[in-house]
């Protein structure tokens, strides 16, 4: 019941009723956002984080207002969107909004004082840095696209044997130009409901001391006859894959030596570059 409101004094109607304090002798309504944050403010893709928007009536009056909210980075607004609040004098609120970004980038999440209306206070701002996904070996990635990734260890190797398809005669291969190979397993899997394209292996590369390496063999263009060990592997390839199934096979990158001790494999989305995950 809002201040003002009366009521009988008893059964003695002779008695005087003693007078409330009126709305009308309270402070206006001054509704303000009172801080503005992210939490946290560092995250990886597809984690989530919360905006999180203080609000209070300063004033003495029940107050009404809308604050709308916007998270952008470089190119424009990412997310955006309002809360209605409706606060008696002296009563805070606090609103909570929950997002996750696909992609790696800086983001700034503010008030947006255009279309923020009976809400003072508009000029608050936090930053959000979305990090690239850092993984282990094994742990099932699922992207934008709908395909859940999985990365398996990887092997270093200072030389593979493979069948010569001039001489048919089994040969070692070196690595061109660097100093190891490094075999790592992967396994796409198909999580829609229809037939679609598995990932490029081109999308994928090798990551020692910060550096990024390509694919050491591209399956589009050799496809080595492994011996030895290595026998009966396939390489990884892109192809189609039915809903609910998996395609598999083996990456393999020319790495320097210095991976024995650094070695991350790396994906990044032919759709979005910035959606970058690391196995290690």
């Amino acid at each position: 019941m809002f201040a003002g409101c009366t009521g009988s004094g008893g059964e003695n109607e002779s008695e005087t009723e003693q007078p409330t304090e009126s709305t009308s002798n309270l402070e206006p309504a001054d509704l303000r956002v009172d801080s503005l944050e992210v939490q946290p403010q560092k995250v990886e893709i597809t984690e989530p984080f919360t905006l999180v928007i203080d609000v209070s009536n300063h004033g003495g009056q029940p107050g009404q207002g809308e604050v709308w909210y916007t998270v952008e980075d470089s190119e424009g607004v990412r997310e955006q969107g309002s809360s209605l609040v409706d606060l008696d004098g002296g009563e805070s609120d606090t609103l909570r909004e929950e997002f996750s970004f696909p992609a790696v980038g800086e983001y700034t999440a503010a008030v947006n004082p255009d279309r923020t209306r009976g809400v003072r206070g508009r000029d608050f701002s936090s930053p959000l840095a979305v990090m690239p996904r850092e993984i282990t070996y094994g742990t099932t990635f699922e992207n934008a696209e709908g395909y859940s990734l999985n990365v398996g260890e990887m092997q270093l190797q200072d030389s593979y044997e493979a069948r010569s398809n001039l001489t048919g005669e089994t040969e070692t291969v070196k690595p061109e130009t660097h100093d190891l190979f490094a075999f790592v397993r992967v396994s796409i899997g198909n999580d829609g409901n229809a037939t679609g394209v598995a990932p490029s292996p081109n999308n994928f590369f090798a990551r020692v001391d910060g550096t990024a390496y390509e694919l050491g063999i591209d399956p589009g263009l050799r496809r080595p006859d492994f011996r030895g060990d290595l026998e009966g592997i396939e390489l990884y390839d892109a192809g189609e894959v039915p809903a609910g199934s998996e395609r598999s096979g083996y990456l393999v990158f020319e790495v320097p030596k210095s991976a024995r001790e650094s070695f991350e494999t790396g994906w990044s989305s032919r759709y979005s570059p910035d959606q970058v995950v690391y196995w290690g």
